[in-house]
């Protein structure tokens, strides 16, 4: 009995700075869409009402000078989440795909615990460079 006790209270008390962590990170939401400019967006001073993204933006982080680093919607998308210039990631032209061993933020963040999903429409492989737990 008090062995049990005590293996209960080693892992109480090991759990313990995995909840604070977890605690600490803050939530991450990317939000990426088709033929929408910043000019269109409420919180950019656009003409839209978009009163939920521009909550988003009022409380958490508004990049206000971010570049894409190919005309294409493929390579973009490949860029954004790899961090590499599509031509160095081999996701270029369009409809290509990033080189195997190639990392993207899935294996970054899940590295520090994050889980990280993909919503929508996505036009980036190969499933191991990009190991969404959800994607569709």
């Amino acid at each position: 009995m008090n062995r049990l006790l005590l293996n209960l209270l080693t892992v109480a008390c090991l759990s313990v700075p995995l909840a604070v962590r977890a605690a600490e990170a803050p939530n991450i939401v990317f939000i990426n869409a088709d033929d929408l400019t910043h000019r269109e967006l409420g919180c950019y001073g656009g003409q839209a009402i978009t009163p939920n993204i521009d909550r988003l933006a009022t409380e958490g982080m508004r990049f206000t000078r971010c570049f894409q680093a190919a005309p294409m919607c493929s390579p973009t998308r490949h860029n954004i989440y790899t961090g590499l210039y599509p031509v160095k990631s081999g996701a270029y032209p369009n409809h290509t795909f990033a080189k195997e061993g190639t990392k993207s933020v899935c294996h970054y963040l899940g590295e520090l615990g994050y889980r990280i999903a993909l919503s929508g429409k996505t036009h980036i492989a190969p499933k191991e460079v990009f190991p969404f737990e959800y994607s569709g």
